[in-house]
């Protein structure tokens, strides 16, 4: 193998991240990507920025290459020996959910180094070298490659990669609100299996708003939307196929880390059916889970998102405008259970913990006011997206989700 010509190859390959705005399919948009022959990928979500920052062997005076691969791979290890991987549920891979990623890390180890012969051992370089060793370890031709993608999932860590990659491409996935907001609740508080707290109701919020804070930071047009409702449909594939610069592929259509197939992660509380998109992915009955007045105030407040992203909504009243700010106040669906008989009773002796779910409420009401502000705001929405699916189509219509 021509290491050096190989190496020139991926390192002038253009980049494209992806983001997550809550429980909106980053993962299962990545492995739509991961069996397609032009894409360079790694299997999932890592951090390399942070790694990097905080890295002994790259803090060392005396850099070590072959150290720091080590330190690398044993902070990582379940990206190369996917047993490990439990959140992702990545034991169990493949048709019979009996197979697993094993990388050979002294195969992995041994083309980095070899990649990296010759070129600065800067952090550009050697994420580069990581992705391209991944792909060789699994036998992989590198040289028909087209794009990098690397799966950063926070919007707060795009300033450090775009440093590396000014050019890269951003797409944030995102979903209905009110569906991402349920999803997010339910799925952390359950898998957590700790004490449920306001702390996540407000972040989970939150959340729903990082594609907005993501074309903040994209100051050079690169940033795009994609709906995980519109991820079964094959010519929004298509046509992220052709933001990215390749070619579409039906492998696109498949669900896969390491090339094998990916049943989905532990928050998942619905079963995944067939090898790709199902509906039962983007479907959870937010409808039957938040009151009427919690609708009422994702439709108001989240008003230019929904007509945006042709989701189902009603248009904006002045009788709206005038009660919303009242209603604001009142309790949301999940916070009633916090300040429930029930809740305070089994809690009556941790103060701080009802202290935590009073300042989450009283920040809830304030995030509210912000958004209510913003809906005198003239500015258009900000964030383009990439979906062939039309607005009035059925997939976003009704209170069936």
């Amino acid at each position: 193998m021509d290491y050096q010509k190989t190496m020139g190859h991926v390192t002038s390959l253009p980049s494209c991240v992806i983001l997550a705005t809550g429980r909106t399919g980053s993962d299962f948009l990545q492995s739509l990507l991961d069996s397609h022959p032009e894409l360079l990928v790694f299997n999932g979500v890592f951090f390399f920025h942070d790694f990097w920052n905080k890295s002994k062997c790259r803090r060392s005076t005396n850099f070590n290459l072959s150290d720091f691969l080590d330190e690398f791979i044993g902070d990582h290890i379940e990206k190369f020996i996917s047993t490990y991987d439990t959140i992702e549920k990545k034991g169990c891979l493949g048709i019979n959910k009996d197979q697993s990623i094993r990388i050979d890390l002294d195969t992995f180890k041994s083309h980095a180094i070899y990649l990296l012969d010759g070129f600065e051992n800067s952090s550009r370089n050697i994420l580069i070298a990581i992705y391209a060793s991944y792909a060789l370890s699994l036998n992989r031709d590198v040289m028909q490659t087209r794009v990098l993608i690397h799966h950063l999932h926070h919007h707060f860590r795009l300033p450090d990669y775009l440093l590396d990659f000014p050019d890269s491409k951003v797409i944030s996935t995102t979903r209905d609100p009110r569906a991402n907001f349920v999803s997010s609740v339910r799925h952390w508080s359950a898998y957590s299996k700790g004490t449920f707290r306001g702390g996540l109701i407000n972040h989970s919020l939150r959340k729903i708003q990082r594609d907005e804070l993501a074309e903040e930071l994209c100051l050079k047009g690169n940033h795009r939307a994609i709906k995980l409702e519109d991820l079964g449909d094959t010519g929004t594939l298509e046509l992220l196929a052709q933001w990215l610069g390749i070619r579409y592929s039906d492998s696109m259509k498949i669900s896969s880390f390491g090339g094998l197939l990916w049943h989905g992660d532990a928050l998942s509380t619905g079963v995944k059916t067939g090898t790709g998109f199902s509906k039962q992915m983007a479907h959870n009955q937010w409808s039957q889970i938040l009151s009427r007045k919690d609708q009422y105030l994702f439709n108001i407040l989240l008003n230019r998102r929904l007509e945006s992203y042709g989701y189902s909504h009603r248009k904006i009243t002045i009788t709206s405008l005038l009660i919303t700010p009242l209603l604001i106040l009142l309790p949301l669906t999940f916070e009633k259970e916090l300040f429930s008989r029930f809740y305070i009773k089994a809690h009556i002796n941790e103060h701080r913990l009802l202290a935590h779910n009073f300042i989450s409420y009283i920040r809830r009401i304030g995030h509210f006011a912000a958004l209510y502000k913003e809906l005198f705001s003239t500015k258009s929405w900000p964030v383009k997206l990439i979906s062939a699916v039309p607005a009035d189509s059925p997939k976003n219509r009704g209170p069936s989700n």
